[in-house]
């Protein structure tokens, strides 16, 4: 999950780690904790075939290292759109090796990661955003998976329309002690995803680096996210889902 090149900037020091993981259905919730032993920023997951690993992957990790060290170490640096382009894809790859963790927390189709191969861009209907965290304890790592159904399906079968397959996640990493990457991914709800707006009380600490909006991206942003903040965005749109899903007639 996290590249053994990080390890210059991310001490690997702690001796265990938490790993937790809640399941949301119609009645109820199941709630999981483990205790692992080890450093969090050591778990490996076998999730990616050696001529990857040791090809396009590779690369992209080394394109990118110049475009990170100055987030991990907190200096002020810029990102043009060149820049933009790839941190984003990197980002991507980075959470599609590390939903792998748990198998039931797999939302994105190998669609999107034969593209991301291909093209080494992030998939069109991604949404990539960076920020400064101050983090104290909130979680290192943070995914969220739904279930969604077509427009089509929606409209031809109405509230009746279920899917038991997760295609829709969120994820929101702090890396190091500076950097929050935080993404969104739904081919089927991309309606939705395209639309979304990060909460109004942290909007101003973010920018968004895929789809690219802007030239040029200073960082980092004028505020660091507490805890509160960090929880805010990593689990908002969870949160609104179900409650959309909630209001619908059984």
């Amino acid at each position: 999950m996290w590249a053994d090149w990080l390890k210059a900037y991310i001490p690997r020091t702690a001796n265990k780690h938490r790993v937790g993981m809640t399941l949301v259905y119609p009645d109820r919730e199941e709630d999981v904790i483990s205790n692992r032993t080890g450093d969090p920023h050591s778990r490996r997951i076998k999730c990616v075939c050696e001529p990857c690993n040791n090809g396009w992957m590779s690369r992209l990790q080394e394109t990118t290292k110049s475009l990170l060290v100055p987030m991990l170490l907190g200096q002020t640096t810029t990102v043009h759109r060149e820049g933009q382009l790839k941190l984003a894809a990197w980002c991507a790859m980075m959470v599609m090796v590390a939903e792998h963790i748990n198998a039931e927390m797999v939302a994105i189709p190998q669609s999107d990661r034969d593209h991301l191969r291909i093209a080494e861009t992030a998939p069109a209907h991604w949404r990539i955003w960076i920020s400064r965290h101050a983090r104290k304890r909130h979680p290192l790592f943070t995914h969220q998976v739904l279930p969604f159904v077509s427009e089509e399906e929606f409209e031809r079968l109405g509230v009746k329309a279920t899917s038991t397959i997760s295609n829709t996640q969120t994820t929101t990493i702090c890396l190091g002690q500076h950097l929050l990457i935080h993404v969104m991914s739904s081919e089927v709800a991309w309606s939705i995803v395209r639309r979304w707006q990060l909460s109004a009380p942290v909007r101003a600490n973010f920018e968004q680096i895929w789809p690219t909006k802007s030239p040029l991206v200073s960082w980092p942003p004028p505020n660091a996210l507490t805890d509160d903040g960090i929880d805010l965005v990593a689990n908002e749109f969870f949160k609104k889902a179900l409650a959309v899903r909630a209001s619908r007639p059984q």
